[in-house]
């Protein structure tokens, strides 16, 4: 058992039932840690009623002022940052939307806080409308607090509309761009090993630039790449990619040492970084006259083949690592669906006879059965 020195503000005592429980107590606020210290849970709860106490607690540097957005930022940011499921990248761009807030209109009062200035507030990204909507959803979480701290009667963000995103993203590569990015860049080159990797596994560059032969497994099934999304690392339902090696990627991996740390590395033997390989792939593209195409896209691309060949959306989803139908539904939007339509069809033509053929009434009429 750790020492007790290890959890400050930890102590004991026994509920009505004699079972010794411990409870995490400081400045008359008092939070129930469980029965089992020094466990996973013990430590999760009382991680939790730390940081919740020093949100109640938080010592404003502006103590004759607690109805401004400053005060609800910073009573704020410490929940919104201490989410465990939250990736390190959607934190950091919390933080930043934050930090913009606080500097924009720390000093007003919340009560003066109007739909005018939210959208005043959007607007400083209106040519990213999905950055300005991201941008939205974070005030209101703040005016959201203003309200249950009785500043404001209602949250004037709550009726301010998004902008309507007038494409689902990123461009998703077309058959054509592909053959002429590989026509330009040729096998051996780290440019193709990159867009091959990327197009045949459906990786995102921040799990690209980690993938390596310990990612490969032998299985009874054959050999499979595995690797667990960053972005979901943390989650409890994080999810875990298990694909199968296409015969067009192995080629290119086996031109990869074995010894090789990652299949992407740099010329110093470096893992490569995420940030890294989307500026390389950003040159790589201009080289190829595809400046409208970008290493994302070639996720989606991957997305678009399976959707065209008649793949169903869970068996893209385990392909992808998507967790959600509507995040694959996304990605797919630039499928062919004249051909999707066609491939549908003569599935079902191939799955009986119509109610019309003889086969299906003994010859007879309906009205004669």
């Amino acid at each position: 058992m750790p020492h007790r020195r290890s959890y400050p503000n930890v102590s004991s005592y026994r509920d009505r039932h004699g079972q010794l429980r411990f409870r995490y107590r400081k400045n008359g606020k008092s939070v129930d840690l469980g029965t089992d210290y020094g466990s996973e849970d013990f430590i999760r709860r009382h991680q939790e009623a730390v940081s919740t106490v020093k949100v109640l607690d938080c010592a404003l540097e502006d103590h004759d002022r607690t109805d401004t957005i400053r005060s609800l930022v910073r009573r704020l940011r410490p929940v919104l940052l201490a989410g465990n499921n939250l990736a390190d990248r959607t934190k950091q761009n919390l933080g930043y939307i934050l930090t913009a807030i606080e500097r924009e209109y720390g000093d007003r009062s919340v009560k003066g806080m109007t739909s005018i200035h939210v959208r005043e507030f959007m607007a400083k990204k209106a040519k990213t409308p999905a950055a300005a909507n991201h941008r939205l959803r974070v005030l209101a979480q703040v005016l959201d607090l203003g309200v249950e701290l009785a500043h404001l009667q209602s949250n004037p963000a709550r009726e301010v509309n998004r902008f309507q995103l007038e494409s689902d993203g990123l461009h998703t590569w077309t058959e054509q761009e592909i053959s002429q990015y590989l026509a330009w860049h040729p096998s051996g080159t780290v440019p193709h090993t990159a867009m091959m990797l990327m197009l045949w596994t459906g990786a995102a560059t921040v799990d690209a630039v980690k993938l390596g032969w310990k990612n490969i497994i032998q299985t009874d099934r054959g050999e499979k790449l595995v690797y667990v999304r960053r972005k979901t690392a943390k989650a409890k339902d994080h999810v875990e990619v298990v694909i199968p090696i296409m015969p067009k990627l192995r080629e290119v991996l086996e031109l990869c040492p074995r010894d090789q740390a990652t299949f992407l590395q740099n010329k110093l033997g470096q893992q490569r970084s995420a940030k890294g390989l989307s500026h390389s792939m950003r040159t790589w593209c201009n080289r190829a006259g595809l400046s409208h195409c970008s290493a994302h896209g070639l996720r989606k691309a991957i997305a678009r083949r399976l959707a065209e060949a008649g793949v169903g959306a869970w068996q893209i989803a385990a392909i992808t690592g998507h967790r959600t139908l509507s995040e694959v539904q996304r990605y797919v939007q630039a499928a062919n669906r004249t051909a999707m339509a066609e491939l549908g069809m003569s599935q079902l033509d191939s799955i009986g006879p119509s109610l019309g053929d003889d086969d299906a009434t003994d010859g007879r009429r309906p009205s004669e059965s």
